[in-house]
């Protein structure tokens, strides 16, 4: 009887990874010291809702309640461990305080709330306080979201990632986090110490940026002291910009095209009329030109692209002494 007394009070106290919860919290010191506030004078209080045990257990680094509370606290918040937890269950003498990322006494606490009843969980608040008395409650300066997962103390003040050993840890603590899946940080961990910045630089947020440009790579020409051979054979650049730095008479060719629009064909004397500036098409044997006027005049409508060359060629070859084709043969031999 006894052990099935003690199996009851067990699965009583066992958290439903599935049920939520709705925590109460103030923030600061008690402005009473303990005791009762007179009337009108109460402290104000926030409501955590939809805290689930699923959600407290996988989170890996013990900040799940912390970052909760940063968006309902009043201000800015320093680091999780400038804080701690203080709170009094129902039927204690005595308050009991925690750190606020402890994940082991969290997920105690979850199954001890789960054990009251819901009116009596409705009254238990939580005071969030810095662990010493003579620290601040809130953030005067900038939240540094390095500084953060680096695991220093608020207040901690041009904070940088200089060493490979602190991109290490600001990357290990932001997987443990799970603001960086498994994958991305396989990607990140791939690439060589300038590009590993330029990732973490692109994580921050964008009020943060400025502060950390140092983590991007510095301007200047990427391919100094190194010849376009050796850039070609290690996959840096690809033959265009290889022929680009080999020849640049021939790029600044090439750029010079590019910026013009295309202009019209020009036209040639037509070898059968010997009008000036009239032919374009071009005989199939020689350089000569025909004008189009001329050449439609010989063809017919429904020439094939046989007889339509055919009929080009012996233009250009019935033309006269001046406009003799180079390969009058092969003309007449395509008839």
């Amino acid at each position: 009887e006894k052990a099935k007394k003690k199996k009851k009070k067990r699965k009583k106290n066992k958290a439903d990874p599935q049920e939520a919860q709705t925590w109460y919290f103030v923030f600061g010191r008690d402005p009473f010291e303990g005791a009762p506030p007179a009337r009108g004078e109460e402290e104000e209080w926030y409501a955590l809702e939809d805290v689930k045990y699923l959600e407290l257990s996988r989170c890996r680094n013990g900040l799940y309640i912390y970052k909760r509370v940063a968006e309902i606290a009043p201000g800015p918040l320093f680091a999780a461990p400038h804080y701690v937890l203080r709170y009094r269950l129902p039927g204690w003498i005595f308050e009991n305080q925690i750190d606020i990322g402890n994940q082991d006494c969290l997920e105690r606490l979850y199954g001890q709330v789960a054990a009251l009843k819901p009116k009596v969980a409705k009254n238990l608040t939580f005071r969030v306080l810095p662990k010493s008395d003579d620290s601040p409650m809130w953030q005067e300066t900038a939240h540094d979201s390095i500084a953060e997962a680096l695991g220093l103390k608020g207040g901690a003040e041009d904070v940088k990632l200089k060493t490979r050993g602190q991109v290490m840890t600001y990357l290990s603590n932001r997987y443990l986090a799970g603001d960086v899946p498994m994958h991305a940080m396989r990607r990140i961990l791939a690439k060589k110490r300038p590009d590993i910045n330029k990732e973490i630089y692109v994580m921050l947020p964008k009020e943060e940026q400025p502060k950390h440009e140092y983590l991007l790579p510095e301007h200047g020409d990427p391919f100094k002291g190194k010849s376009p051979e050796d850039l070609y054979r290690q996959g840096t650049i690809n033959i265009q910009t290889y022929d680009d730095m080999k020849y640049p008479e021939r790029k600044a060719e090439r750029e010079r095209r590019e910026k013009d629009y295309p202009t019209a064909e020009r036209m040639y004397r037509c070898v059968a009329c010997r009008g000036e500036d009239k032919a374009n098409i071009k005989c199939m044997h020689c350089k000569k030109r025909i004008a189009a006027s001329a050449l439609r005049a010989t063809s017919t409508p429904t020439a094939s692209t046989r007889s339509l060359r055919f009929t080009t060629a012996s233009a250009c070859a019935s033309a006269g002494p001046h406009g003799t084709c180079c390969r009058p043969s092969r003309a007449c031999s395509e008839a």
